[in-house]
């Protein structure tokens, strides 16, 4: 689906940047290739934020967000279609096979980006005020990384050759929680570091990024094995993520 969308929004702009170009060869003088009338106008998520951040006219940060907010719709409602499949509802109950973490983390993040329009939009709000959806976002995560390091979930994990989960229970364990602090470490410093609360620099406040892009890289060297050979399932399954 994003990358039908991406192909289909560059067809558009290179036709009519093509004709916007052309047009200005043959009078002389340069035209906005997308009036302010035109229909694909909600696709031009970059216009809004440049003329935001060059100050050449003053939008509303939630309409900059607009791209945002379709793509957080799409997600909430995957996530809430997800137990209405019929590969889970034959399994029993729906709601047992609901990804609520899943959903409660899409839900706290589409709050913070609220939070974080309302400030950027002159609310007296404190960042700190600010990254509070993201701060109960990895509360969730964590929360599901400790459910993981149990010892009958690490069985389930190290099965399926999960990344970090072939150096034993402890390993494991280490693994997620190393994880966890790091985002627990951006967020904080990020927050603290916007509230002018310390002074250091944002090479050092950005510094666990640094370890989670490691972590990201091992994760994609290694792969996972699937236990489920159900061929229904996993058509299910690529239908969906797809």
């Amino acid at each position: 689906m994003l990358l039908l969308y991406k192909h289909m929004l560059r067809n558009v702009h290179d036709a009519v940047s093509y004709a916007g170009v052309h047009q200005g060869a043959t009078t002389g003088r340069t035209r906005h290739p997308w009036p302010s009338s035109c229909p694909f106008l909600p696709l031009r998520c970059g216009d809004p934020l440049r003329r935001q951040v060059q100050n050449d006219e003053k939008w509303l940060w939630g309409l900059v967000f607009t791209p945002l907010w379709v793509l957080d719709t799409i997600l909430v409602l995957m996530l809430c279609i997800w137990p209405l499949l019929p590969v889970n509802v034959a399994r029993g109950d729906p709601l047992s096979n609901c990804k609520w973490d899943w959903l409660f983390q899409a839900l706290f993040f589409v709050l913070f980006q609220v939070t974080l329009c309302l400030k950027l939009d002159g609310a007296d709000l404190s960042w700190t005020a600010v990254f509070g959806p993201l701060f109960a976002f990895q509360a969730v995560s964590t929360g599901r990384a400790l459910h993981k390091i149990i010892p009958t979930q690490y069985e389930h994990w190290s099965k399926v050759k999960k990344p970090g989960s072939t150096c034993g229970n402890v390993g494991w364990a280490i693994y997620l929680l190393m994880q966890e602090a790091l985002w627990w470490s951006l967020w904080l410093l990020v927050s603290m570091r916007l509230d002018r609360q310390m002074d250091m620099s944002w090479w050092v406040v950005l510094s666990p990024l640094f370890g989670i892009c490691v972590f990201w890289f091992y994760a994609s060297t290694r792969t996972a094995y699937a236990l489920n050979n159900d061929p229904e399932e996993k058509a299910y399954e690529q239908a969906f993520s797809r």
